[in-house]
């Protein structure tokens, strides 16, 4: 599959890779684990939400969780 290798690509060259969607969160998180962004087994401090949790986060708390933060759903986060 060539997005997963893409994705294995920019993870070993050291990006984080997110994946903001429209789409439920059931959705995301399977088309996230398909695509290789997520690996439930290996992102144990993952953080699954919806944008409107994160933008009503301070940008302290915004900060502190971007790194966890591996997709999200339903909403744009700004």
């Amino acid at each position: 599959m060539q997005v997963r290798r893409a994705v294995d690509a920019f993870r070993n060259a050291g990006a984080s890779i997110k994946l903001v969607s429209l789409e439920s969160l059931s959705v995301v998180r399977t088309t996230a684990i398909q695509c290789g962004i997520h690996r439930p087994n290996q992102d144990l401090n993952a953080i699954l939400l919806k944008g409107e949790e994160f933008k009503n986060f301070s940008m302290g708390k915004r900060m502190e969780k971007v790194d966890r933060i591996f997709f999200d759903g339903k909403r744009k986060p700004f």
